[in-house]
């Protein structure tokens, strides 16, 4: 029928199941390699969709912390736990030591 919506049961990329269910996540994002102890640590609060069959997960990073993983700067409102990095980015607005949270973007 026209204008009526269906839920589709979400199928696993991995396995095909159809035992996928979705979760709060809290992850924190740490750069690779020895230069990744001087970076930010990247804080994303994600709706996980984890397959119970194969344990296969997948999330969405918000915005405003993809743009730190993308440059390893931190960007004002992205959740970072700062270091050892305040030496570096002096300007920024986030104290040393201190974590801040963005709220996820809508999409």
């Amino acid at each position: 029928m026209l204008g009526m919506i269906t839920a589709m049961t979400r199928r696993c990329d991995s396995c095909s199941s159809r035992d996928v269910r979705e979760f709060k996540g809290e992850f924190a994002v740490h750069f690779a390699g020895i230069e990744g102890l001087s970076k930010a640590i990247v804080w994303v609060f994600p709706e996980v969709n984890v397959c119970l069959t194969c344990g296969a997960a997948q999330f969405r990073v918000p915005d405003r912390e993809l743009r730190v993983l993308r440059t390893g700067v931190p960007v004002e409102g992205a959740a970072v736990l700062m270091e050892n990095i305040e030496k570096q980015y002096s300007g920024s607005s986030v104290a040393q030591g201190e974590a801040t949270r963005s709220r996820p973007s809508e999409n």
